[in-house]
């Protein structure tokens, strides 16, 4: 499977006439060699070789990489056979060929500063942004990579189950998150993003986190959880109420719904991201509330939670089986509440099929 992920980076280095491609995002280095690792890159050269430049306390995890070379650094190094650096930045500057003339970088993740020092040791070397090259290999997931995402889905799932379990007035938002976090490492899973409960006015922020809030009565309370399993994400939304929520907030609920169903029931094969923004942003249009309704209807996700596709008005990008993206519409009101309903899809020939489950129904606690 790997193998054939480094065979497309061979070809697509000549596709775009690179003598190499340079990689420092670990979600990249895990895409095409199947593992993570710390304080290290990546060089593909056009001649088939795979150079691992890693410091040597990841040295135990790159030894068990097949058909790569392995460069160790340390900034201490008294090993002839270890290149002496004070980073990766540096050991990379010291190893890659001298015959390279135009290298490839990960413009989209590279921090300014990064992107400085190495242009400046690469000084005699023509830097391309291969952002678009690398993120159309990882948009289209694999039966591997599918499978994955399917498990992490399963895993969100369950968490958000066990939050609504718990979620009643009197109960804090923190104590709500860390049942959460708690049903997610039960279950294999790995949580590096943190729970969004949010009850009450916070529930119209957005990205609202946990906090000491203690949940009331008459408020809806909004749960987001990103989920991390065998290195995928899934990412899932449920909002529930509590006892007795006025009018407003149960029809705000109902025309979320609406909305996140009928962008559901537009995405396939050939469908633009566009066009399932337009399916759940006009619904709420029609009801009046398109002004708080302030973000995209979703995004690509897999080896990042938010990956490079968005599924926004102005994204005329075709949807492509084997994508996984989240469905998401929500509206928030200030000093009234917000709702938002969030789904992990794969996108078939068929249609959507939805990853996370739980109900939809309204919930009142």
């Amino acid at each position: 499977m790997y193998m054939n992920r480094l065979s497309k980076a061979i070809e697509s280095l000549r596709m775009y006439e690179l003598d190499a491609l340079i990689l420092l995002n670990q979600a990249n280095i895990a895409y095409f060699l199947g593992s993570s690792l710390d304080y290290s890159a990546v060089i593909f050269y056009n001649d088939g070789e795979i150079h691992v430049v890693t410091h040597t306390l990841e040295y135990p995890r790159a030894k068990l990489l097949d058909n790569v070379n392995i460069y160790l650094y340390s900034a201490q190094s008294k090993n002839k056979e270890e290149v002496l650096a004070r980073d990766i930045i540096e050991a990379i500057g010291k190893v890659i060929r001298g015959s390279v003339n135009r290298v490839g970088i990960e413009g989209y993740s590279i921090p300014y500063a990064t992107y400085t020092r190495l242009s400046n040791i690469l000084s005699n070397i023509e830097a391309v942004d291969a952002t678009d090259a690398i993120w159309w290999f990882r948009l289209i997931k694999s039966i591997d990579e599918v499978e994955k995402i399917k498990n992490a889905s399963k895993t969100v799932s369950k968490a958000i189950s066990r939050a609504i379990e718990v979620i009643k007035p009197g109960v804090k938002e923190v104590d709500v998150a860390a049942c959460i976090a708690y049903e997610i490492y039960s279950m294999n899973g790995f949580i590096d993003i943190q729970p969004i409960v949010a009850s009450g006015p916070r529930s119209a922020i957005p990205h609202a986190k946990a906090s000491n809030r203690v949940i009331r009565d008459k408020e809806v309370v909004v749960v987001d959880i990103v989920a991390k399993h065998s290195e995928y994400y899934s990412d899932m939304t449920r909002t529930v109420a509590t006892r007795s929520i006025t009018n407003e907030l149960r029809k705000i609920y109902e025309v979320v719904r609406e909305a996140q169903e009928k962008a559901l029931e537009t995405v396939t094969t050939g469908v633009l991201c566009s066009e399932v923004d337009r399916a759940a942003r006009k619904i709420i249009e029609d009801y009046g509330y398109g002004k708080y309704f302030i973000h995209s209807t979703g995004h690509s996700i897999g080896l990042d939670v938010h990956e490079s596709l968005r599924i926004a008005e102005n994204i005329n990008t075709e949807l492509k089986e084997g994508m996984t993206i989240t469905v998401e519409p929500g509206i928030y009101i200030e000093n009234i509440g917000g709702v938002r309903i969030e789904d992990t899809i794969l996108v078939t020939k068929n249609g959507a099929e939805v990853l996370t489950e739980y109900s939809k129904d309204f919930i009142e606690i």
